[in-house]
């Protein structure tokens, strides 16, 4: 009876731990930023705790969080890369004039170009299980970028204002990695809260 006993907890425990890894490991192990979909008020209680190539992410989350929706970001010179993942048994829609990428520092808040609209109108949904990976541009001018406001939104003019000021002529502005606190990803009414993530052990 005893052999049966702790053999059906240790059998969960297996699974449980089959599931953990499975939703957390990583996509390629050179990306610079990883989150999960929740409100990006609550972002303090998300917490990048740590990563190994073998076990991948490890981290803590509130309740109100969905890990089943998350997303790893690459940054480089010119353009972040992010990629996208629904979990869920449900299609995520986009849609190029609402969907917001914004990078958040001290200072200011960045909103990353979506490129050319028809391209991204290809993308048209995220489907069940499925990723989806967006190519964005860095901004090219401070004035347009807002500093300070509630929620990380800002009114459609402003957000078309950013973005017709994206040329692939103009220098993009320099922004380091650490000075990134996290980014936000708003597609349509899901938001993606991405934090570094440290050096793999």
């Amino acid at each position: 009876m005893n052999s049966k006993s702790n053999l059906k907890p240790f059998s969960v425990l297996i699974i449980m731990s089959f599931v953990f890894l499975s939703t957390c490991s990583p996509l390629n192990p050179v990306n610079d930023f990883f989150g999960i979909q929740m409100n990006p008020e609550d972002e303090a209680n998300f917490v990048i705790v740590n990563y190994t190539n073998v076990e991948g992410i490890t981290y803590k989350n509130s309740m109100n969080m969905n890990p089943s929706i998350n997303a790893w970001a690459e940054i480089s010179t010119d353009e972040v890369t992010i990629n996208v993942t629904n979990g869920t048994t449900n299609n995520l829609p986009l849609n190029y004039t609402s969907d917001q990428f914004i990078l958040i520092t001290d200072k200011k808040e960045y909103y990353l170009g979506k490129g050319e609209r028809a391209e991204y109108f290809k993308k048209g949904t995220i489907s069940p299980k499925g990723s989806v990976s967006f190519r964005l541009e860095l901004p090219i001018k401070h004035d347009n970028i807002s500093q300070s406001h509630s929620g990380y939104v800002e009114g459609p003019n402003t957000t078309k204002n950013v973005i017709k000021n994206f040329s692939k002529t103009e220098g993009r502005i320099n922004i380091l990695k650490d000075d990134i606190k996290f980014i936000v990803c708003k597609l349509d009414k899901i938001s993606i809260v991405l934090k570094r993530v440290p050096s793999s052990k």
